[in-house]
């Protein structure tokens, strides 16, 4: 990735995707604390993540974890923070038909808060 000229960015954010857990029940994910579906065996597959940003500043993927409804995806990835208005989408793939299964979007502001959170 090239910055444009005079323009440096904020930093730099490493992640990595711990795990990623694949209900049965698409439902399952969206109830509350009691009903959380932990007990959910899932929906076992073959799945893969794609990292993307709403900033022009690369994508990522992770490697495939094959049978298992929940993947642990340990490749980091490295991200250069063009302003705190940045936005990353994590989508999960099915390896075997490349069809988006999940999606979740994490805010670089929200990133940092949760950092804040846990130092204070």
């Amino acid at each position: 990735h090239e910055e444009e000229p005079g323009r440096r960015g904020v930093g730099t954010v490493r992640m990595r995707i711990a795990r990623v857990k694949v209900f049965k029940d698409a439902a399952a994910g969206t109830l509350g604390a009691e009903g959380l579906g932990l007990d959910d065996d899932g929906r076992r597959g073959d799945y893969y993540v794609r990292v993307s940003s709403n900033r022009d500043c690369g994508t990522g993927r992770t490697q495939v974890e094959y049978g298992s409804s929940s993947p642990t995806f340990l490749s980091p990835f490295t991200f250069p923070l063009v302003d705190y208005g940045q936005v990353f989408k994590f989508t999960l793939h099915d390896a075997g038909t490349d069809r988006i299964v999940g999606v979740c979007v994490v805010g670089v502001q929200g990133m940092l808060q949760r950092q804040r959170d846990e130092w204070a």
